[in-house]
């Protein structure tokens, strides 16, 4: 049995505080979801990608190098679980993008397939989200909502005070869900 310990290993800890911008935690979360590193920035230490995310990760991988810095993904499926629910799920990603043009693209053409799209910037902490899934025919998983301070990546958040200083300070991020 693997032991799965509540913290990231050491060599992904130090990958960590070597990211000093949003790209860097783009490359970061890309590695991870391909297998290179086993800790998830900030969010799952020692754990991979959820096996219905194996399909998406080449597309997921891309998006975060170009910008995109996913937090959470799901393919659109319906199916029972081992319990007997009926899950009818949404193909749906939700992250954060800190440069404008990237957004501007992003959502131009989310608009013109015809996507549901939700754009949240900064402060913003009145929508719902987007649900994207049911169990049994009621809500059960929101996508978009207001990020709280355990998943919202350090990076984005107002910095805490550390004894490591960031090189660069990194621009706002903007929430983004499709």
């Amino acid at each position: 049995m693997q032991i799965r310990h509540p913290w990231p290993c050491r060599a992904d800890r130090r990958l960590r505080r070597a990211a000093t911008t949003f790209s860097d935690l783009g490359e970061l979360t890309a590695r991870w979801l391909e297998g290179d590193i086993r800790s998830r920035p900030e969010i799952m230490p020692n754990h991979a990608p959820d096996d219905e995310t194996l399909p998406l990760i080449p597309c997921l991988a891309a998006a975060n190098r170009a910008g995109f810095l996913t937090d959470d993904s799901q393919p659109g499926h319906n199916a029972a679980d081992r319990a007997g629910n009926l899950w009818e799920q949404r193909a749906a990603v939700t992250g954060f993008v800190a440069d404008p043009e990237i957004l501007t693209r992003l959502v131009d053409s989310a608009e013109q397939a015809g996507l549901d799209l939700l754009v949240r910037f900064q402060g913003d902490d009145h929508h719902p989200g987007l649900l994207v899934s049911r169990a049994n025919g009621l809500a059960a998983t929101w996508y978009g909502r207001a990020p709280t301070q355990r998943r919202t990546p350090r990076r984005l958040a107002p910095p805490p005070r550390r004894r490591h200083r960031l090189r660069s300070r990194p621009p706002r991020a903007h929430q983004l869900t499709l």
